[in-house]
């Protein structure tokens, strides 16, 4: 099902995008309770791939963060990367939508069960952490005791995307 109010799914839109044209920031992260992409049970958010992703792109956007899936993983398409964690109360879905991600993209890590909570990726839950300094934000996938199960870096957004002066437009 797409949004309850197109009305209010286009206002929400062009608020993310006025945030998104504003800033400057080294690292820039946005988050949705839906995946934009998923491997897992639900599989990816047909209205956020079509209506949202392309402007987290053009704004270079450094990461999207979401949950809903009772997985965990980490998903890159063209030097875009998406952090799914949704393990935080039962872990885990199948990921039986890994082979549906688009064509080109990299599955760089996931923790799912072979079937909905059938046990066997052997977590009960689990977190993300975020580190950032001046050379990287540094994303850590961990286990419900806290174990680091997966850690990746992202350097910081480029220049063309960052505001050079109150007048200016993000370029591409």
């Amino acid at each position: 099902p797409g949004p309850e109010s197109s009305i209010l799914a286009a206002m929400t839109l062009a608020w993310i995008e006025e945030r998104l044209k504003e800033s400057d920031a080294d690292y820039l992260l946005v988050a949705g309770h839906y995946p934009i992409y998923s491997a897992c049970s639900h599989g990816s958010t047909k209205e956020l791939v079509e209506n949202l992703d392309p402007l987290l792109r053009r704004y270079g956007v450094t990461s999207y963060l979401s949950g809903h899936e009772h997985c965990q993983f980490h998903y890159n398409l063209d030097e875009m990367d998406y952090i799914l964690t949704g393990a935080g109360h039962d872990c885990c879905y199948g990921a039986s939508n890994r082979y549906n991600l688009p064509k080109g993209g990299e599955l760089k890590y996931v923790l799912a069960d072979t079937f909905d909570y059938s046990g066997d990726s052997g977590a009960k839950g689990g977190f993300a952490s975020f580190e950032a300094s001046v050379d990287a934000l540094t994303v850590k996938i961990h286990k419900e005791d806290g174990k680091t199960l997966y850690e990746t870096s992202f350097l910081p957004r480029q220049d063309r995307f960052k505001w050079r002066n109150s007048d200016a437009e993000a370029t591409e």
